[in-house]
């Protein structure tokens, strides 16, 4: 599993497994916006922005009048089959897995753009008995959500799990 630190610790620790913070969000606070989308799926960019701004809004740092932006590049999205459970008679269930990678930078400003490190990447699997639909609209909206959030919180300057392998 990638990551930028293991667990929960003071500062000090913190620093001993390579976690340095950035510079934090502007003083301004940040907006957020869109970089490059290579993902075209809306449900996941409106997911991703609606995440984002979310949790910059839980540490006080969402600033929609701010020149300083959040900007969030969707770069990847796989989706892939899950084993299937079997059953006699036939399948008993069946299962998907949405994986998304994502970067981001600050731009505007005062500072030269400022890019966030490494991508962040996401995953989300969900499943349904035969006859059943799978909810895939939920599971991308709720994978954009987790991504924005993983996002604005390299903005801000907190560890984040890079990857959740």
């Amino acid at each position: 599993m990638g990551f930028l630190c293991a667990g929960v610790a003071p500062l000090t620790a913190l620093s001993a497994c390579g976690y340095s913070p950035l510079a934090g969000a502007p003083s301004g606070g940040l907006g957020v916006g869109l970089g490059r989308l290579w993902v075209a799926e809306p449900l996941v960019v409106r997911g991703a922005l609606r995440g984002a701004r979310r949790r910059l809004m839980a540490y006080g740092a969402l600033s929609e009048t701010s020149q300083a932006k959040l900007s969030l590049s969707l770069l990847r999205l796989d989706e892939r089959a899950l084993s299937v459970g079997a059953a006699p008679g036939g399948p008993a269930a069946r299962g998907v897995e949405l994986v998304l990678r994502a970067s981001a930078a600050i731009q505007g400003g005062e500072e030269p753009s400022q890019a966030l490190g490494p991508d962040v990447v996401r995953r989300v699997a969900l499943g349904a008995r035969p006859g059943l639909a799978l909810d895939r609209d939920a599971a991308l909206n709720q994978l954009g959500e987790l991504t924005g959030a993983a996002l604005a919180e390299l903005a801000l300057g907190l560890p984040v799990v890079l990857s959740q392998d």
